[in-house]
């Protein structure tokens, strides 16, 4: 209703923002008002915003929602910790709530599929990244100019020399990825996304990867569409993101540009938290698993508008391979 004791309905200064410590004036949905008080400051990125397991005599439901896929370094734990309790009480269905998630890094949505998966899939194809050919031939000498970094940001030595973006294998042999089981768990059999519009890249290759080998039901509404992937390339003093390679599962399918479609039409509901079983997407999943029962699970609650994300992550190859000499 008001920041720093200016009405919302006049407009604010985009300045206030830029404050230390900013005031707030907010307004319920039970038409209560709250003050609250928000200083600016540092703080670590963490990408579960919620995990919980559902017991009861007809059901055995983990519940994961991710904001993004960070760096794996930042993410691991968090993610590790909610895959231990859904081994420990032995999931058998699994929401995985992606409707925010615009995507991130490759190598997170990959260690993500591992934990999923069981180690029966272990050494099956679980994706191929697809470059162009005039990469595949070395063609690409710009990137002679582009240094090969580590993890930390450091140069990669080649013998005597540093590394650049032309020694990676940007071959199709090269860029197949197999599964590899993480973690305990080991029991799961059906697999749920809540998506939206904001649903996209990395987000969109977990769905695409797991599609071949378990019943995925994709929940909420149509996804962005955006089966490629990139890797930076500096010049001066910017980085430019190119659509780098094309994601094929193991059935050979990427053609999702228009988005994935939901196999259970719902509207997100911003009138519940993540998690709570009467939300309209979660409520259809848990009726769904149920009863087999298609049911939306809608109700009069408002609908959360599209909101387009600024820092838009995409699907970044965080760590490229380089030839094998």
């Amino acid at each position: 209703m008001a920041i720093n004791d200016q009405q919302t309905t006049g407009g604010i200064a985009l300045e206030a923002l830029n404050a230390q410590t900013i005031s707030l004036l907010i307004r319920k949905n039970d038409g209560s008002e709250l003050q609250l008080s928000l200083d600016k400051t540092l703080y670590a990125s963490q990408p579960v915003l919620k995990s919980e397991v559902i017991s009861d005599t007809r059901l055995q439901l983990g519940y994961l929602a991710l904001s993004q896929f960070n760096y794996l370094s930042t993410a691991k734990a968090a993610i590790d910790q909610a895959f231990e309790k859904f081994a420990n009480q032995r999931i058998t269905d699994l929401v995985i709530d992606l409707r925010y998630n615009a995507g991130g890094y490759v190598e997170t949505a990959r260690y993500l599929a591992n934990l999923i998966a069981s180690s029966s899939l272990n050494d099956k194809i679980m994706y191929a990244e697809h470059f162009n050919s005039q990469l595949q031939q070395g063609k690409g000498t710009i990137l002679k100019n582009q240094p090969y970094l580590d993890d930390s940001g450091n140069p990669v030595m080649i013998g005597n020399r540093p590394a650049t973006l032309a020694d990676v294998d940007f071959s199709l042999a090269g860029n197949t990825y197999k599964f590899a089981k993480e973690g305990a768990l080991q029991t799961v059999k059906n697999i749920y996304f809540i998506v939206g519009p904001q649903t996209a890249s990395a987000s969109e290759l977990l769905i695409n990867v797991l599609k071949p080998y378990y019943p995925v039901k994709i929940v909420g509404e149509q996804t962005y569409g955006k089966p490629v992937g990139f890797f930076g390339i500096k010049i001066d003093l910017y980085t430019v993101y190119l659509s780098s390679f094309l994601i094929k599962n193991a059935v050979g399918f990427s053609d999702y540009f228009n988005g994935f479609p939901p196999d259970i039409s719902a509207t997100d509901d911003v009138t519940h938290d993540f998690g709570d079983q009467q939300e309209s997407c979660f409520k259809a999943i848990l009726n769904y698993a149920r009863t087999g029962i298609i049911n939306t699970g809608n109700n009069n609650s408002a609908a959360s508008p599209v909101m387009l994300r600024r820092d838009f992550p995409g699907m970044i190859s965080q760590q490229l391979q380089l030839k094998k000499e």
